[in-house]
């Protein structure tokens, strides 16, 4: 396993490599090109199989009963006759349709779900179903093209794409129509925000911000406010984190090219979508809004922090579940064990600038994820002005998992790189003793189940000794997934040159004995 690194096309994988994107490349056969995105299709059928196969509906839940389906029922109805609903009078004494955003009338795959032909003339339940299936695999696509933009090899895009879509909190976005629809929009915006950011040429980085601002106007013509805010908030960490994290020192003319690029995806974000924000302005002076508890609110009255604080966080807790499926005190956060391992080998082990940003995105989306639990939530709404408008806690759990599914393509792309000729000495070690740790939290809850039969004579199909036993098997596979990789990790390529102390310390050795040689052969 030793000499210079191989590239997929060595390992046998030659359709699947393609040249970083945006990197100067001679013409790739078709095939080349699209077996990627085949193979995020052939992820999604089989993530999907209950819905596409047997008699199982994503339509299901009370947002999607009570406001999401009907919206788009009437919307759908009057669209196949040649009419865009403005103006709705069968809600209240009247109102204006294209005032409420949560329909999504503006937004371009929301109007061919609507045009599609359905028993009754209202929207085709299967044509909106396809949406959200849609969704998930472009929530992966994009990861995808985002991971190959960052320079990660094609598995570790393929695998960050498939965590982002269908691991974690973003697999239960699907009862949430509108907001499922405007975050898949994210790793687009931040992929070309970081171009535009980065990008040497002028026409380049202009290019660069129309298409994140295009991205960014995706995100929020869906109908909700919140993905614009938090993918907003997400590319202002990134232009800080950039310039502060960058190489070069943090000087003035980075700061302020970092700010205009930020506002200029805005600004062009705000233009484009006037047609939505501007009659939902007008519409919103004349209702209250209803914040989840307590008196509604008016237009213009910012929501108070007691409810902001309690409006969908979550619990400590529930990092639990991150490993252990719905070990938890509410939301459901299981990644698994594989995709967790990897994170935290790109969270401690990842190189580059933009592995150290997701892993500190990760840590700063899960702590403002605990609402008034965590003072980092306090003190960034005190300090960034409409931040409160996203209200939902919950909802920055969406850039948490995209961050990381980036930070497990980080990690594949360490252990790759490690068999592949460059290891490091101290990722083996981290994996050995993880799974050591692994191993005896195993024993532990061996023991545990052994003492609670023998002393409290449960017995064994009791529902403690068969959680317990289903703990430990899972800790085993577990344990057992990190004893392999660290077997497998090379210490040290055969016939390669020693570096660090070790170059340090063989060094004088050699030279010793090879001026003793020639003292004897003088």
């Amino acid at each position: 396993m030793g000499g210079p690194r191989r590239g997929p096309a060595e390992l046998g994988f030659p359709w699947l490599l393609g040249a970083p994107i945006g990197q100067n490349e001679p013409a790739l056969p078709m095939l080349r090109k699209t077996s990627p995105f085949v193979l995020l299709v052939a992820v999604t059928v089989l993530a999907c199989w209950k819905v596409l196969f047997r008699d199982f509906t994503l339509l299901a839940g009370s947002d999607m009963a009570r406001a999401y389906f009907p919206y788009f029922d009437v919307a759908a109805f009057w669209l196949k006759k040649g009419v865009l609903l403005l103006w709705d009078p069968h809600v209240y004494s009247g109102k204006p349709f294209m005032g409420e955003p949560q329909p999504g009338l503006f937004y371009p795959l929301n109007l061919l779900v609507m045009l599609v032909r359905a028993r009754g003339g209202g929207v085709n339940q299967t044509a909106m179903q396809g949406l959200l299936i849609l969704n998930y695999f472009l929530a992966s696509g994009f990861v995808y093209l985002l991971a190959r933009d960052l320079r990660l090899g094609p598995w570790a895009a393929l695998l960050a794409g498939a965590g982002f879509a269908y691991g974690g909190f973003t697999s239960q976005l699907y009862g949430y129509v509108n907001k499922f629809s405007g975050f898949v929009w994210m790793p687009f915006t931040l992929l070309f925000f970081r171009r535009a950011l980065r990008e040497p040429a002028r026409q380049a980085r202009l290019r660069a911000a129309c298409a994140s601002a295009v991205g960014l106007s995706l995100a929020f013509l869906p109908g909700h406010h919140a993905p614009p805010i938090l993918t907003g908030g997400l590319l202002l960490f990134y232009a800080a984190f950039s310039v502060f994290a960058g190489r070069e020192a943090p000087g003035v003319r980075r700061w302020l090219w970092a700010l205009q690029t930020f506002a200029a995806v805005g600004g062009i974000a705000v233009l484009v979508t006037a047609v939505q924000w501007l009659p939902s302005a007008e519409w919103a002076r004349h209702v209250y809004r209803w914040v989840g508890e307590g008196p509604p609110v008016r237009w213009g009255e910012p929501i108070p922090y007691s409810v902001l604080g309690r409006a969908g966080n979550q619990l400590p807790q529930n990092a639990f579940s991150l490993l252990l499926p719905y070990f938890s005190a509410g939301v459901n956060l299981y990644v698994g064990g594989p995709l967790l391992l990897l994170a935290l080998v790109g969270f401690l082990f990842g190189k580059g600038q933009d592995a150290r940003f997701f892993g500190a995105a990760a840590l700063a989306c899960f702590f403002v994820s605990l609402g008034e639990l965590s003072a980092l939530h306090g003190w960034l709404h005190s300090l960034l002005p409409g931040l409160w408008f996203a209200r939902d806690v919950f909802f920055y759990l969406v850039p948490f998992q995209l961050s990381v599914a980036m930070l497990a393509g980080y990690g594949l792309d360490a252990l790759v790189e490690g068999a592949s000729g460059e290891p490091d000495p101290a990722l083996r070690v981290f994996l050995r003793r993880l799974g050591w740790g692994v191993g005896a939290l195993t024993a532990a809850a061996l023991v545990l189940a052994a003492a609670l039969h023998l002393y409290r004579d449960l017995a064994f199909d009791n529902r403690y000794l068969t959680g317990l036993g289903g703990l430990a098997a899972y800790l085993t596979s577990f344990g057992t997934l990190l004893f392999s990789c660290s077997i497998w990790y090379p210490i040290s390529p055969p016939g390669s040159r020693p570096r660090g102390a070790a170059a340090a310390v063989r060094t004088p050795t050699s030279a010793h004995s090879g001026n003793h040689r020639r003292r004897r052969s003088s």
